[in-house]
């Protein structure tokens, strides 16, 4: 009798524990970095698509990895993108249950330096010393 009753706590104990483990969700792991230097991009926001239709986000963290856990199993497209960097896009990530898929981005950098013109121009300061005055449109209209 006491074997039959080890045997069926060691039998609930393993069936338990088989099925703990399994969960309908996998994640996605990865790093970001610079495709010219190959330096990790810190603070990227990475977000996960299925079908279309965004299902979760993150930022990279200082050494420029990534996790987005809780995806339901499907194939999935990742955009990541940082300011002064373009929009990178990875598709058919397939993500299955209980199963990380690791997927790095590599992102070029796209800085548009613009030209800036400063022109001087004299202060609006009246004769007699004092500063201000008070202008209605068509004053300030003719101010050169």
């Amino acid at each position: 009798m006491k074997k039959l009753i080890l045997f069926s706590v060691l039998l609930l104990f393993v069936l338990n524990n088989g099925l703990k483990a399994q969960t309908p969700f996998g994640e996605i792991r990865g790093k970001v970095t610079d495709a010219k230097t190959k330096k990790p991009i810190d603070f990227a926001t990475v977000t996960a698509y299925l079908n279309g239709i965004a299902k979760a986000s993150t930022q990279s963290d200082n050494d420029g990895n990534y996790t987005i856990k809780s995806l339901a199993t499907g194939t999935y497209s990742i955009k990541a993108f940082q300011s002064g960097y373009s929009l990178s896009t990875v598709t058919d990530i397939i993500v299955k249950s209980d199963c990380v898929s690791f997927i790095n981005i590599v992102l070029e950098q796209n800085v548009h330096l613009m030209e800036v013109t400063v022109r001087d121009r004299p202060a609006i300061i009246r004769k007699d010393g004092v500063s201000g005055a008070q202008y209605n449109s068509s004053k300030m209209m003719a101010i050169p």
